[in-house]
């Protein structure tokens, strides 16, 4: 794994290089973790819950299943968590003001990020985490895949 700084982001480029007669190849990941922002009682109504999360949101470029192509999708911090099996980016607005934190692929290699909810009541406001997958590929050549984390 390579880490690079460059402007505002961050670049990890992972490559998994596996013996040809490995039994096993071996996948790797990389886990980025998004703090809980906020503990609500069940008695919180979700209007109230809505109105301390003002234009926090979560972008998503990710893969449509039976396609090749990506769908965009927008989730809004008090939504529950449900992210299609594999990303391309991930654009996070909550809160850090103006700004946003971004993560995203580049280059050709394999990988993909996932979105997965973490404990707590399933929103994004009780925590997430994006992981960057890395598939094991017995018998293929090394390809390499680069995950920019940038906060603008």
């Amino acid at each position: 794994m390579k880490y690079k700084f460059k402007g505002s982001a961050l670049q990890l480029s992972c490559w998994i290089r596996n013996a040809p007669a490995a039994a096993h190849a071996t996948p790797l990941q990389f886990d980025v973790d998004f703090a809980a922002t906020h503990h609500f009682t069940p008695n919180i109504e979700l209007s109230d819950r809505k109105k301390q999360m003002p234009g926090w949101y979560v972008k998503t470029s990710e893969k449509i299943p039976k396609d090749k192509g990506f769908k965009n999708n927008t989730y809004n911090f008090w939504d529950l968590a449900k992210f299609k099996p594999e990303a391309q980016s991930l654009e996070i607005f909550g809160p850090w003001g103006a700004r946003k934190i971004t993560l995203h692929l580049i280059g050709s290699g394999e990988g993909s990020l996932r979105g997965e909810k973490r404990s707590g009541q399933g929103c994004f406001y009780s925590g997430f985490q994006c992981l960057f997958k890395i598939p094991a590929a017995p018998g293929r050549k090394t390809t390499s895949t680069t995950l920019a984390i940038s906060v603008d």
